[in-house]
């Protein structure tokens, strides 16, 4: 049971796989382990046997004439070394190494001088056989030789364990089929899960069935809830945002239809430019509703991923009213900056913090102008307020009350000075709104100085 199960299987299929793999690997391990244990203490006990008989015959050995005499008839040997299954085989020898009975097959092997027997194994007469050869000095010095066939040794072990390892097999057989049952058990919710997600219809976002466990099933089962709620969320994003644009950019497209079809109408040329101007003026109006669409879009797509990083706003928004001078210049604005000279560190995102920014000042420069025809005055001023940045968009005009704020703050609504002029899709301040959130900041409207005119104020957190 080796290499890996194919990259199509199942999750089950994996899992028993490799648990069935790795159970496996640690039975042959414990298999072979446990054979090398039980042979090595099964051969110490038959040696230590083949050394209790060989010093049985030993404590029989006399003198006789000069040499050593094993004083036992064969039927008193053979009680001695009586097996049921194995053969026996003895030989005496003097101190010289000749031999004085017992089997003539037999080879003598002397021990070493510090050690009193050596235990080999050899063959004879084509049996291999374990061989005992003992020193003894008293009552003269001789060797004694007693050997023991190992066949039926050998086959009793192996069949020992080779018994141990088919109840193992069993037992292995066992623990696969409870494996199998188990893991069945274990992702039983997760089969469900994906039958219930297999008959759901494309546009079903609704969240699945609750799973009581494992946990880990109850964590998917979670995130593909919060995928859906995402989805659920950008679908109606796109289905908000292409109804803005087809209700939004209905009364543009239909003016400029108007605007062509009545000048093709006429003949004077004069006429024709009148109506190509005021073309021109319904083209950029569309062009900036459909620009803010865009960007209230891409702003509740974005959630809560804005990547924010320190930056000086001082010199973001000195950049940014550089930018906005050459516009203005014409509209005989004042637009100015104050706290610039000082470097302000925010955490924030340079191109949501534009869009917000850009956002309230093109308001300020379209609803902001005095009632009594004074000129405007625009002021984007940064200063530290507690442990936060405030970058403030201030004008000079009418103000919003706080009932006209409130509704200039919806989506598609416009303030009493976006009604009185009849421009603007009332986009502007939601769209800035939306941005404070994804920057992390808060955006403030109050009134202006000496209590004229509107102050729209963001603070961002401090990068240090």
């Amino acid at each position: 049971m080796t290499g890996k199960p194919p990259s199509s299987s199942s999750l089950r299929g994996r899992l028993l796989w490799s648990l069935l793999t790795a159970i496996f690997g640690f039975f042959i391990l414990r298999l072979f382990t446990t054979l090398a244990i039980d042979y090595v203490y099964a051969n110490k006990a038959f040696d230590r046997s083949l050394l209790d008989e060989t010093y049985a015959l030993a404590g029989n050995v006399t003198v006789s004439q000069g040499k050593p005499l094993l004083d036992m008839s064969e039927r008193e040997v053979a009680t001695v070394l009586f097996s049921d299954s194995e053969k026996t085989f003895y030989a005496l020898f003097d101190v010289n190494g000749q031999r004085v009975s017992g089997d003539s097959a037999l080879s003598l092997t002397r021990p070493e001088s510090d050690q009193p027997y050596v235990l080999v194994d050899q063959l004879h007469d084509g049996l291999p056989v374990r061989v005992l050869s003992l020193y003894r000095d008293r009552p003269l010095p001789y060797y004694l030789v007693v050997a023991h066939t190992v066949s039926a040794f050998n086959a009793s072990v192996l069949e020992q364990v080779g018994l141990s390892a088919a109840l193992q097999l069993l037992l292995l057989a066992a623990l696969g089929y409870w494996l199998r049952r188990s893991i069945d058990l274990q992702i039983k919710p997760l089969i469900g899960l994906q039958s219930e997600l297999d008959q759901r219809d494309p546009k079903d976002l609704q969240p699945v069935t609750d799973i009581k466990s494992p946990s880990d099933l109850q964590r998917l089962a979670g995130t593909i809830n919060g995928l859906f709620q995402r989805i659920a969320a950008t679908g109606q994003a796109q289905r908000e945002f292409a109804g803005n644009v087809a209700h939004e950019l209905r009364t543009p497209l239909a003016g400029i239809r108007t605007l062509a079809e009545y000048g093709l109408r006429q003949a004077d040329p004069q006429v024709w430019r009148q109506q190509l101007e005021h073309i021109r003026q319904s083209e950029q109006r569309a062009s900036r509703l459909v620009i803010q669409l865009l960007a209230l879009a891409r702003a509740d797509e974005m959630r809560d991923q804005a990547s924010l990083q320190v930056l000086d706003v001082s010199e973001f928004v000195r950049d940014l009213l550089l930018r906005q001078i050459s516009q203005t210049a014409a509209q005989e604005v004042d637009l100015g900056g104050e706290g610039l000279e000082v470097a302000h560190y925010a955490l924030t995102d340079a191109a949501l913090l534009e869009g917000l920014l850009t956002n309230l000042v093109e308001n300020a420069l379209r609803y902001g102008r005095p009632l009594d025809g004074s000129p405007l005055h625009v002021t984007v001023a940064v200063a530290a307020i507690g442990q936060q940045v405030g970058i403030s968009v201030v004008d000079n005009g009418p103000g919003l009350s706080s009932d006209e704020l409130q509704r200039a703050l919806q989506r598609g609504k416009r303030g009493a000075a976006g009604d009185a002029l009849g421009i603007g899709a009332g986009l502007g301040l939601s769209i800035a709104q939306r941005y404070a959130q994804l920057l992390q900041g808060d955006l403030q409207f109050m009134p202006g100085s000496d209590g004229r005119g509107l102050c729209a104020r963001i603070l961002l957190p401090t990068g240090q």
